[in-house]
Protein backbone atom coordinates (compact mmCIF):
# COMPACT_ATOMS: atom_id res chain seq x y z
CA UNK A 1 0.00 0.00 0.00
CA UNK A 2 3.01 2.09 0.21
CA UNK A 3 3.24 3.03 4.10
CA UNK A 4 6.81 3.16 5.79
CA UNK A 5 7.97 0.22 8.11
CA UNK A 6 6.93 1.76 11.08
CA UNK A 7 3.71 3.45 9.95
CA UNK A 8 2.44 -0.03 8.55
CA UNK A 9 3.21 -1.72 11.91
CA UNK A 10 1.29 1.26 13.89
CA UNK A 11 -1.77 1.18 11.61
CA UNK A 12 -1.78 -2.96 11.62
CA UNK A 13 -1.50 -2.40 15.85
CA UNK A 14 -4.50 -0.40 15.54
CA UNK A 15 -6.48 -2.82 13.20
CA UNK A 16 -5.55 -6.06 15.61
CA UNK A 17 -6.73 -4.53 18.75
CA UNK A 18 -10.16 -3.14 16.71
CA UNK A 19 -9.52 0.44 16.45
CA UNK A 20 -11.98 2.04 14.57
CA UNK A 21 -9.83 5.52 14.44
CA UNK A 22 -5.88 5.77 14.10
CA UNK A 23 -5.32 9.39 15.17
CA UNK A 24 -2.37 11.11 14.01
CA UNK A 25 -0.20 14.31 13.25
CA UNK A 26 1.67 12.82 10.57
CA UNK A 27 0.72 14.34 7.41
CA UNK A 28 1.97 12.19 4.60
CA UNK A 29 0.42 8.92 6.52
CA UNK A 30 -3.05 10.52 6.68
CA UNK A 31 -2.45 11.70 2.89
CA UNK A 32 -1.37 7.91 1.96
CA UNK A 33 -4.11 6.50 4.23
CA UNK A 34 -7.29 8.28 2.81
CA UNK A 35 -5.95 8.03 -0.47
CA UNK A 36 -7.49 4.18 -0.13
CA UNK A 37 -10.88 2.94 0.23
CA UNK A 38 -13.02 1.00 3.12
CA UNK A 39 -12.26 -2.23 2.29
CA UNK A 40 -9.00 -1.99 1.55
CA UNK A 41 -8.07 -0.18 4.85
CA UNK A 42 -11.22 -0.69 7.26
CA UNK A 43 -9.75 1.60 9.61
CA UNK A 44 -10.13 5.47 9.54
CA UNK A 45 -6.94 7.59 9.82
CA UNK A 46 -7.76 11.15 11.24
CA UNK A 47 -5.70 14.26 12.53
CA UNK A 48 -6.46 14.81 16.04
CA UNK A 49 -8.02 17.69 14.79
CA UNK A 50 -10.55 16.42 12.89
CA UNK A 51 -10.97 13.64 15.74
CA UNK A 52 -12.07 16.35 18.28
CA UNK A 53 -14.52 18.32 15.56
CA UNK A 54 -16.70 14.82 14.94
CA UNK A 55 -17.10 14.34 19.11
CA UNK A 56 -17.77 17.32 20.14
CA UNK A 57 -21.32 18.35 20.79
Amino acid sequence: MGFKNFDAMHIASAQLANADVFVTCDDRLLARANAYDAPSLPLRVLNPLAFVAEHLP
